[in-house]
């Protein structure tokens, strides 16, 4: 069976594009690079949402649908638990 990665990670604000250029963003040039079985794209505020959804349409060409996920940065590891509640100690970890 191969190995399945996900990639999770908050949308910033070089997402999906370094700001005035066509440069890809982190998210986009992480995908670019590695492939993953899932994406999950975590958001702080509508303006991330927004940019999200950007890096969601970009990114799909290439992996499977990404879930954008509205959390609040000082909660994000009790949320990452309740949402995803199959994850292990060790997942949730790295």
């Amino acid at each position: 069976m191969p190995a399945r990665k996900a990639l999770l990670s908050f949308v910033g604000n070089r997402d999906p594009y370094v700001e005035n250029t066509e440069e890809l963003g982190p998210v986009l040039s992480l995908l670019q690079a590695r492939p993953f079985t899932r994406v999950f794209l975590f958001c702080t505020g509508p303006d991330y949402r927004e940019r999200a959804r950007i890096v969601e349409r970009a990114g799909s060409k290439r992996e499977k649908a990404a879930q954008l996920l509205g959390l609040n940065a000082p909660t994000f590891r009790k949320a990452l638990r309740e949402r995803f509640p199959d994850l292990t100690g060790e997942a949730a970890e790295e």
